[in-house]
């Protein structure tokens, strides 16, 4: 399984739009990924997911950058990391059983 997350405006290096659409091509052709999936955010740049979190913000304008975009990109993230958890490290599928 593999999820990539793409900014529109990034320009590092194995990060543009173009590396965006070049990996989901490869992802697609390539037999042994089950399950992938590649999102480009339009209109953001890079670190626009996680900038700031780990410092206070001080401005409402810097707690709102990234908006909607930003909430999307880390529930997708978790949602991504729980349903991989849950398919490839079970827990327990047997109820466990009272002693008598």
């Amino acid at each position: 399984s593999v999820m990539a997350l793409f900014a529109e405006l990034d320009e590092a290096p194995g990060a543009s739009p173009n590396d965006a659409r070049t990996l989901r091509a490869l992802l697609e052709q390539d037999s042994r990924v089950d399950d992938h999936m590649v999102k480009l955010f339009e209109g953001k740049t890079s670190g626009f997911a996680h900038r700031g979190l780990a410092q206070h913000r001080k401005k409402k304008e810097e707690a709102e950058e990234g908006g909607d975009a930003k909430e999307v990109a880390a529930l997708l993230s978790t949602a991504w990391l729980d349903t991989y958890a849950r398919i490839h490290y079970p827990t327990s599928t047997k109820t466990p059983q009272k002693k008598p």
